[in-house]
């Protein structure tokens, strides 16, 4: 089982943490530490590897271990076009496992409008990135994904994310899911729920 979050050092900064424990009895196997940061989402693959992602220093910051050991594998990082805070929220691995997508809510350096949404596909076995595509909504308002999953297949990749819109007196949140070709980050559909 792996488990992993925020953890304070030294009382004023914060780190991803990462934990393996035993499935059938509970004792820890490992602990992982990567910072400064805070991490948000933690998958495994099938082949040996845990993939755990969140901010750190403004960016999404993805992190590969060795599942038996802990040993660390590889970083890869993303920041956004307008170099703001970027702090990813959910992953999900190809069920190839050669595919790792990761999303969360970007800064687009614009001072007109609100952050968008980023959804990074990464080379498992290296973190080489392979594409990112960005949602902007019309309404100029604050776009943050929440979840990304993969159709049994891996052909798709689904997010599911929260969308400013303007259509009122009083700016409101709508969702929405928006469906992308997984091999190239090309976008196939969006539908939104107020």
């Amino acid at each position: 089982v792996f488990v992993t979050g925020s953890s304070m050092r030294n009382g004023s900064v914060s780190d991803y943490a990462t934990i393996a424990y035993n499935a059938a009895t509970g004792a820890r196997l490992w602990v992982r530490r990567f910072g400064p940061g805070g991490a948000s989402a933690v998958t495994a693959g099938r082949d040996g590897r845990v993939f755990v992602t969140g901010s750190s220093l403004g960016d999404f910051a993805t992190v590969a271990y060795r599942a038996a050991t802990g040993t660390r594998l590889w970083v890869t990082r993303y920041d956004g076009p307008g170099h703001g805070f970027d702090d990813a929220s959910s992953l999900a691995l190809s069920p190839s496992a050669a595919t790792l997508f990761v999303t969360g809510r970007s800064g687009n350096g614009q001072p007109v409008s609100a952050d968008d949404y980023a959804t990074v596909a990464y080379s498992a076995r290296t973190g080489a990135r392979r594409w990112v595509t960005r949602f902007h909504g019309a309404a100029n308002g604050t776009d943050g994904a929440r979840s990304v999953v993969v159709s049994p297949p891996g052909g798709r990749v689904f997010v599911t994310f929260v969308t400013g819109d303007q259509r009122g007196a009083a700016p409101q949140n709508d969702y929405a899911t928006a469906a992308y070709r997984a091999v190239s980050g090309a976008p196939l559909w969006v539908r939104r729920y107020n």
